[in-house]
């Protein structure tokens, strides 16, 4: 290890790596979040994040692995979002319909969306914001849809 490289910027190698990772990542996030991927540049991408083309690929193989990076952070990200939602609430039914309204809230983020969502169906994004918002809304019923039922615990299963 080079004593004179972190002793001048307080940080070992895999710290600094680490660093430049975390700032690509944040930085694609932001730009496809408002631009989407089709829109957003490498150019752009390492002029926001501060670093060199040979930084992103080093760490990336180009701009899709990058995206890939971004989606699997995003998607972890709105994991916890949902789980932690969930663990608030002791009864198993208030636990899911916690972790589905939390969803449902996500996928209003415009950062959710373009992100983890539109690239998967751009021809239905307006249906479902629509859907979304009917749902978080308590108006099931204008879909035709009824409450749902408590669930029932079947017979001769242990509760785990």
């Amino acid at each position: 290890m080079d004593v004179t490289a972190q002793s001048r910027t307080g940080l070992t190698q895999a710290e600094r790596s680490e660093e430049t990772v975390q700032r690509l990542l944040g930085t694609a996030r932001e730009l496809f979040a408002g631009r989407g991927f089709a829109e957003t540049s490498i150019e752009d991408i390492v002029r926001t994040a501060g670093v060199t083309r040979g930084a992103l690929y080093h760490h990336f193989g180009g701009k899709v692995d990058l995206f890939r990076a971004v989606v699997e952070d995003e998607a972890a990200r709105l994991a916890r979002r949902v789980e932690q939602a969930a663990l608030k609430k002791q009864d198993p039914w208030q636990q899911i319909e916690a972790g589905c309204r939390e969803f449902l809230e996500a996928c209003l983020d415009p950062a959710v969306w373009q992100i983890g969502l539109r690239p998967a169906r751009l021809a239905q994004t307006e249906r479902a914001v629509r859907l979304i918002r009917t749902l978080l809304a308590g108006e099931s019923e204008d879909l035709g849809w009824t409450q749902p039922t408590r669930l029932q615990q079947p017979r001769n299963v242990p509760v785990i």
